[in-house]
């Protein structure tokens, strides 16, 4: 059975602002420049780590509470 593919916006990439797009190594310069280290470093108009972790918690209660339904729909 072909399952429909769901899209669901709070699983998607960390958003890296002003550095998205950049290669790894000019975001390392950054936040040296910076005084700061890779996954720490937070450019202008991007999400931090926690911010990212918060969206990946919130998609594994979306997920969790599809699979309960389901599961209590079959019986």
């Amino acid at each position: 059975k072909e399952l429909p593919l769901e899209t669901v916006k709070v699983l998607r990439e960390r958003n890296y602002g002003v550095a998205e797009g950049m290669k790894m190594t000019e975001l390392s310069k950054m936040a040296a420049q910076a005084n700061s280290k890779v996954p720490e470093f937070v450019p202008d108009q991007a999400e931090n780590l926690p911010q990212m972790q918060d969206r990946a918690k919130m998609f594994l209660k979306i997920l969790f509470n599809k699979i309960v339904n389901k599961t209590e729909t079959m019986g």
